[in-house]
């Protein structure tokens, strides 16, 4: 167990320990750049500022990554960023996240079932999920 900004330690391990290499890996994480509710899969080799990823990355090395991001958004004007990453979701957004994380989650299952490809087609042709962003 270990935080998120230092997640890189628990992934190493852990591909090390399974004998698994960084092609068996997808990474999970909330993503600033993406209005609440998206989820969107991504394959790349940038950490866009996402502590959790730049411990991966300086663990495991630099190179692509497949990646789902779950949307958080963006926090309104003379928010402090770290106070809107780990504060508490709105009412809105937490009577929409059961649903948020379930299609996640059939995103993942699709993924492994149909392959990277249908995955990212069925999860991109899904209708937004919106829950007002006050924290």
């Amino acid at each position: 167990m270990t935080y998120m900004n230092a997640s890189g330690v628990a992934v190493q391990s852990a591909l090390t320990g399974m004998k698994l290499s960084r092609n068996d890996l997808l990474v999970v994480h909330d993503e600033l750049d993406l209005p609440f509710g998206t989820v969107r899969f991504r394959r790349s080799s940038g950490d866009g500022g996402h502590n959790g990823l730049k411990s991966i990355y300086e663990h495991i090395g630099r190179g692509p990554l497949l990646r789902l991001r779950i949307g958080i958004g963006r926090p309104p004007a003379g928010w402090d960023v770290t106070g809107w990453v780990l504060g508490r979701f709105s009412k809105g957004e937490r009577a929409v996240l059961p649903s948020v994380l379930d299609r996640a989650a059939e995103a993942v299952e699709r993924l492994v079932s149909d392959g990277y490809e249908a995955a990212v087609q069925w999860l991109h042709g899904q209708p937004g999920i919106t829950g007002k962003q006050q924290h």
